[in-house]
């Protein structure tokens, strides 16, 4: 995949695919990082936790939500954005397995909210994709685009509708999601939902379409009033 992550978007029908393997790190493909000029003191809690003082210490230690061990790393002014063979840093890993505290953690440190990995997908996609509703409320409210694209047109709102997640999608669409946005195959959001079967997630776009045709219905007998 010339884009470095297993994208969704590869199938026409708006199916399923294995993305949960991009939360797995490879440290042997890891960008280098000389971290010997860390306190000993550092080097020595973080080795004592189970992770090497490298780019890939970092990135195991988002990857598990540990808290203690990436505020470690940090407090040696090493990049928040550091990022694997796949674009993905600290705050997509914490997005995409649902660590609320991470999150908040490096957002308030100056992680970057709308960082794109290789694929194009936004830390807001991948929380999007497993449904993780808190986190995606928080990544709007820090600056996260809703609408923001993949490099082939996936939107947050169709990682959500695709795996069936109904809170997270109803999250997104009160945040001005766009329900009618297509990907490079022609599939709405609504389309991915009918065609992985989600009921749930079809009948709360079924039910805002009502809501906006009843407004449409109210605005157009004002007007010939």
């Amino acid at each position: 995949d010339k884009d470095g992550v297993k994208d969704t978007t590869h199938t026409s029908q708006g199916g399923q695919s294995d993305e949960e393997d991009a939360a797995k790190v490879d440290e042997g493909e890891l960008p280098s990082l000389d971290l010997t000029w860390m306190p000993c003191e550092d080097r020595d809690q973080i080795e004592a936790l189970g992770y090497p003082c490298s780019a890939s210490g970092f990135l195991k230690a988002a990857g598990a939500k540990d808290i203690k061990a990436i505020s470690i790393f940090l407090r040696c002014n090493i990049n928040i954005d550091t990022c694997d063979e796949r674009g993905w840093t600290p705050l997509t890993f914490a997005s995409y397995n649902g660590s609320f505290d991470l999150v908040n953690l490096v957002l308030r440190l100056g992680a970057n909210v709308n960082i794109k990995d290789n694929g194009g997908f936004t830390p807001l996609h991948w929380a999007a994709f497993n449904g993780h509703s808190e986190i995606i409320k928080h990544l709007i409210v820090k600056g996260a685009e809703v609408n923001a694209h993949s490099l082939r047109d996936w939107t947050p709102l169709m990682m959500a509708s695709m795996n069936g997640h109904v809170r997270a999608c109803a999250a997104l669409l009160l945040s001005g999601a766009d329900s009618n946005v297509k990907t490079h195959h022609e599939w709405t959001a609504l389309q991915m939902a009918s065609f992985n079967n989600h009921v749930p997630v079809i009948k709360l776009f079924l039910s805002l379409l009502k809501q906006h045709m009843n407004v449409v219905r109210h605005a157009e007998n004002d007007s010939s009033a």
